[in-house]
């Protein structure tokens, strides 16, 4: 039984996906002792503060996209086979979790 106890105070999202992230040691030495202080979870902190960077960003999911596809577009031309660099690229979005109407965005860009 934890003697010094947190709470997830808001609740999880009903729609969540782990991100992990590396965080210098201090930061997390201090995040852990805020966290007991205050009686919130590391994640409630951590999730709070990322939601409040996402809300405060000015690029739309759909210029990210397009950001994305000009870059693809610009790599594609190093490549020899179209068809490969495709494949290849598609895979690597689909390693990093791309959404997949993203992926068909992209991937329809270098058409």
């Amino acid at each position: 039984m934890a003697i010094l106890k947190v709470s997830d105070k808001k609740g999880s999202p009903e729609k969540t996906k782990l991100v992990g992230a590396h965080l210098p040691q201090q930061v997390s030495d201090y995040l852990m002792l805020y966290s007991l202080a205050h009686g919130i979870s590391k994640t409630v902190i951590v999730r709070d503060e990322v939601q409040h960077w996402y809300d405060s960003q000015m690029e739309k999911e759909e210029e990210l996209v397009k950001m994305i596809g000009t870059k693809a577009r610009v790599e594609q031309k190093k490549w020899e086979s179209k068809m490969t660099f495709k494949k290849n690229l598609r895979s690597e979005l689909i390693r990093r979790n791309v959404n997949d109407d993203y992926i068909k965005t992209i991937l329809t860009m270098l058409e």
